[in-house]
């Protein structure tokens, strides 16, 4: 199965998923100015790693999917819970899937999404805890460099 590379933009998180590496990543911030042409993409290819996943590999086979997002908005958050809807029918199957979900140490708010997306598609996930990121290195959130 081919893999799925995404380069991040100012609007869109990276995406790397690799099944041959055993590499699912979506990282960065989320707010793209078509949720559905961004995700659509991404959901297709779940759903082709579903359809490609043999009952046989369920036993030596994990499936993480980190999740590290500085920041979505709600029509991401939509698109974000449809990700963790096919993981939950993959691991329906009895396939070892699970979700990392990282934030910053101080940030509630996406550890509360983090939380309330795993109930809504019924499984737990691992909760990473980071450190806050210096988004504004020079203090003011100005560019310096023009």
């Amino acid at each position: 199965m081919d893999k799925l590379k995404i380069e991040p933009t100012t609007f869109t998180p990276e995406v790397t998923f690799d099944v041959e590496q055993r590499v699912f990543d979506i990282s960065g911030e989320s707010r793209p100015q078509d949720s559905r042409e961004f995700y659509g993409q991404i959901i297709n290819w779940l759903n082709e790693l579903d359809a490609h996943l043999k009952p046989s590999e369920k036993e030596e086979s994990e499936y993480v999917f980190n999740l590290n997002f500085n920041y979505f908005n709600s029509s991401s958050g939509k698109f974000i819970l449809d990700i963790c809807k096919i993981i939950a029918r993959i691991r329906s199957r009895e396939i070892n899937a699970s979700v990392r979900w990282y934030h910053e140490r101080d940030d509630s708010d996406m550890l509360e999404a983090g939380m309330e997306i795993s109930q809504m598609v019924r499984f737990p996930f691992e909760y990473v805890e980071t450190e806050p990121k210096d988004y504004f290195p020079n203090g003011n959130g100005l560019d310096q460099s023009e």
